[in-house]
């Protein structure tokens, strides 16, 4: 559960024991923490470009949507990895709605079981996946700038 719920979690050799992570604790829901470290990644990425979150009847050079589907630690008898899956919805100057919707997905493997481990891996995994997020953008943007009218920006 990501939004405003507890996140829970089970150790692969207690299947049926669930735990929970400290809720209260937290300063944010997960899913909006990392949507904020996207568009803050997306902005020092994309020099000169309004980057901003999705909302309905707002304008900008590049609007960005997504939706957290998968942000875990998975430890199985093969070791342990990290797996993040994203579904990113964005659309560019001139599109009147997102027009552009992939999911982006990536497991990497953690050495330890440790917080810092895993927070670590979870922080190389969402970089992999706002570099390949940011591609496609560019890619886009780049396309966008060769047609008139598409983009305002020089």
């Amino acid at each position: 559960l990501y939004q405003s719920r507890n996140l829970l979690y089970v150790v692969s050799d207690k299947a049926l024991e669930l735990h929970r992570y400290n809720r209260h604790l937290w300063i944010a829901a997960p899913a909006h923490l990392i949507q904020e470290h996207m568009i803050r990644y997306l902005r020092n990425a994309l020099p000169g470009q309004q980057v901003r979150e999705y909302r309905p009847g707002e304008a900008s050079d590049l609007l960005i949507k997504s939706r957290l589907v998968r942000f875990e630690q998975v430890l199985d008898a093969a070791g342990s990895y990290v797996a993040v899956d994203m579904e990113l919805s964005w659309s560019v100057s001139g599109e009147s709605a997102m027009q552009h919707s992939q999911p982006y997905k990536l497991k990497l493997p953690v050495a330890a079981t440790d917080q810092y481990a895993v927070a670590s891996g979870l922080s190389k995994a969402l970089a992999g996946i706002y570099s390949a997020m940011l591609n496609d953008i560019d890619r886009k943007l780049q396309a966008a700038r060769s047609m008139p009218g598409m983009f305002s920006k020089s």
